[in-house]
């Protein structure tokens, strides 16, 4: 089995359940939390997956695109047609037309592409001047993070009978993040950035789990 197969067939069995469950709802709750009554016409989220993070959308909008590289079954089952749209859509190659999007969402995804540098131009592209993107970054491979997952997720790996779970890790999450930290400051030089890590926000990335980047766009 490939190892992204392996991944993605396992990745709700170790996530979604359990304390690990309850800090990725933490995690969508607090990309969605300085977006309270906030009003948009159009959100895009890419790598939406099964379309976990929409349940916590806070804003109002008029349309959601939720998209992935391949429509999740999931996913299609929650769409609801008048207001959100499921797509299949490459997020390092967006098929949508400039200045598009007043909020783009990218969940636990940027960790996880062959070229993220291209992935942030593409999103950047495709935001309205003066919109919002939101990005989840895990704090990879940093201390506490590699110690959570030895303490709460490779035991229950083990129950399941999944053997090769540190390596699955290690190949899937390519890009570290210092790298990802790097590329988002380049590539949006002329935007506002707020980063802001989790759950130890004055210590360094070494010492926390996740990073939440939201980016005010300036085209002007």
């Amino acid at each position: 089995m490939r190892n992204n197969e392996f991944y993605e067939k396992n990745f709700e069995v170790l996530y979604a359940t359990g304390f690990t469950g309850l800090l990725k709802g933490f995690v969508h709750k607090i990309m969605e939390s300085s977006f309270n009554n906030s009003k948009f016409e159009k959100i895009l989220e890419v790598g939406a997956g099964s379309g976990t993070h929409l349940n916590y959308v806070a804003a109002n909008f008029k349309e959601f695109y939720a998209t992935d590289i391949a429509v999740n079954e999931g996913l299609s089952s929650k769409a609801v047609p008048e207001k959100v749209f499921v797509l299949a859509q490459d997020a390092q190659k967006l098929d949508f037309r400039s200045t598009n999007f007043d909020r783009v969402i990218a969940t636990c995804l940027i960790a996880h592409l062959d070229n993220p540098i291209q992935a942030l131009n593409e999103w950047r592209r495709v935001a309205k001047d003066g919109g919002n993107i939101t990005i989840y970054i895990p704090c990879d491979p940093g201390l506490l993070l590699r110690l959570f997952r030895f303490v709460f997720l490779f035991p229950k790996s083990l129950l399941k009978g999944m053997s090769n779970f540190n390596s699955s890790i290690v190949l899937e999450h390519r890009n570290s993040y210092l790298f990802i930290k790097h590329a988002i400051k380049k590539e949006f030089a002329n935007d506002k950035i707020k980063l802001t890590r989790y759950p130890f926000p004055l210590l360094s990335w070494n010492y926390n789990i996740f990073a939440v980047v939201n980016i005010k766009v300036s085209k002007g």
